[in-house]
């Protein structure tokens, strides 16, 4: 897992409900970003699942091929892998 922002709480849903896009988008890089939120707007986002203990989220994202993702927020510190081959930070 690749460290996307520092955070405070253990609440994945409420430490990104406090954070503003611009605050996201600031600790991602940009043509990361738009691509990512390209995904999501054209419907490539499915199974999207928040974990029962709030600090995990999941969903499978369909590029060449469907990839999982994760966000999750653990010891203050929110991060993200992805199965796909660049496997942290990605446009998934």
């Amino acid at each position: 897992m690749i460290t996307i922002f520092t955070a405070t709480g253990n609440d994945l849903k409420g430490v990104l409900e406090s954070r503003s896009y611009e605050d996201i988008q600031d600790n991602i890089h940009s043509s990361t970003f738009y691509k990512g939120e390209d995904y999501y707007e054209n419907g490539h986002v499915s199974d999207a699942m928040y974990s029962y203990d709030k600090i995990m989220l999941t969903a499978e994202v369909q590029g060449n091929l469907t990839y999982k993702v994760i966000i999750r927020i653990k010891d203050g510190d929110v991060s993200g892998k992805c199965t796909c081959p660049v496997g942290g930070i990605c446009k998934h």
